[in-house]
């Protein structure tokens, strides 16, 4: 799932209800127009973007979706690259989503460096509004909710996740670092079951947990 914010497609497999993914995402994007934290965060209510979510400016990526085989619900954030133009092409992503490209490498050196990123106060927000429309909408009850990224996208993932109340699970591939500064302005009672709830996989390619 942590492939979908760059390609748009579903891993073979997969169990999403794309009908309940739509009707979230649009309840989550009525919430965060209303929020004016929210910054350029959109939900275009296309069924086809599985509840995508786009900030250019904040180069934030994100797609909300329903599994109801599991009763879950899964906050996948992308990581460089990500964007509007989706593709497997590393090249076309990069240079179709140029601009969020620029902004992303900028979060990616401001998270290192335990500074606070709007891409990760939007994560963060949003993550949040999800929780709330799951907790609410009689449609999701027993749904659960976690958080899944790549790079940029898994360090906004169990930052969201560590930030939420209680905490929520998070999987991260191959993770831009959370500096100190960061990791300490969280709940520290979160903070505390880290180890618990957070999973990580280092993908030995890849340049940014190198």
């Amino acid at each position: 799932l942590a492939t979908l914010p760059y390609s748009g497609v579903l891993p073979e497999g997969s169990t999403v209800d794309r009908v309940a993914t739509s009707a979230l995402a649009m309840q989550v994007d009525f919430h965060m127009r209303n929020d004016h934290s929210k910054g350029g965060l959109v939900n275009d209510g296309d069924p086809a973007r599985l509840g995508q979510f786009v900030d250019r400016k904040s180069g934030l990526t994100a797609n909300v979706v329903v599994d109801p085989t599991n009763k879950s619900v899964k906050v996948i954030f992308g990581g460089t690259t990500a964007g509007l133009t989706q593709s497997d092409s590393f090249f076309k992503r990069s240079s179709g989503n140029f601009v969020s490209t620029l902004s992303q490498w900028v979060t990616n050196v401001k998270s290192g460096l335990g500074l606070q990123s709007h891409s990760l106060q939007q994560a963060k927000n949003l993550t949040a509004k999800v929780l709330d429309v799951v907790r609410n909408d009689p449609a999701f009850k027993d749904y659960t909710v976690s958080t899944i990224g790549h790079s940029k996208g898994a360090s906004e993932a169990v930052y969201a996740a560590l930030s939420a109340n209680p905490p929520l699970k998070a999987v991260g591939f191959s993770s831009a670092d959370l500096g100190g500064k960061l990791v300490r302005g969280l709940p520290q009672e979160n903070v505390a079951r880290a180890k618990e709830l957070v999973s990580h996989f280092h993908v030995k390619a890849d340049s940014v947990p190198n």
